[in-house]
């Protein structure tokens, strides 16, 4: 037979664990202080997207604005709700998108001719139009679609989950230039 011994086992001393809890908990707010410190003093505060031409941006700003004009004036797709039959309410707004289509073309068009003066304002909005190019592919896609009478959902591509035109929207908005934000005809 063991032994049994009649003294409890042994716990460490209560003053060691509320030691170890006040440096962890010390290390916890001394490395969130100095996150934030380094946040609000030291880290950069120019964004990646930010263009250093400042003139091509008001430049865009205003190309944008006349676009936003000429389809704000154009109807709204809920204008065809009461159209019946729905092949031909479809086939309305198909045309209605169209003319909206090629007034984004044309806008897109009209930056691409705006002349960057550095490389690296040259080389975002480049990118920034090549997501424009894309983004008017999907809404010539939807325009096919309302044609062939599918009422779907417009469907537009993603990037990094997320639909393309938050990243559009993004860069507009960072170069202040809230007109060359997508157009929101579709809803």
């Amino acid at each position: 037979m063991l032994p049994v011994s009649d003294s409890p086992a042994v716990a460490p001393p209560r003053s060691l664990r509320r030691t170890i809890s006040y440096v962890a908990a010390m290390a916890f707010v001394l490395a969130t202080t100095g996150m934030w410190i380094y946040a609000f003093f030291f880290a950069s505060r120019h964004s990646p997207d930010k263009v250093p031409d400042r003139a091509l941006a008001a430049a865009a700003q205003a190309v944008c604005l006349d676009t936003k004009g000429r389809i704000d004036a154009l109807p709204v797709a809920g204008t065809f709700r009461k159209i019946e039959p729905l092949a031909e309410a479809l086939r309305q707004r198909a045309v209605v998108l169209d003319q909206a289509n090629d007034i984004l073309a044309e806008q897109i068009a009209r930056i691409r001719a705006l002349v960057p003066a550095d490389a690296e304002t040259a080389r975002l909005t480049g990118e920034w139009l090549a997501d424009w190019d894309l983004y008017l592919q999907d809404r010539r896609a939807h325009s096919d679609e309302l044609k062939a009478g599918k009422d779907a959902p417009f469907a537009e591509r993603t990037y990094k989950e997320s639909p393309i035109s938050n990243r559009m929207n993004a860069f507009a908005r960072v170069n202040v230039m809230p007109r060359c934000q997508t157009p929101q005809d579709l809803a």
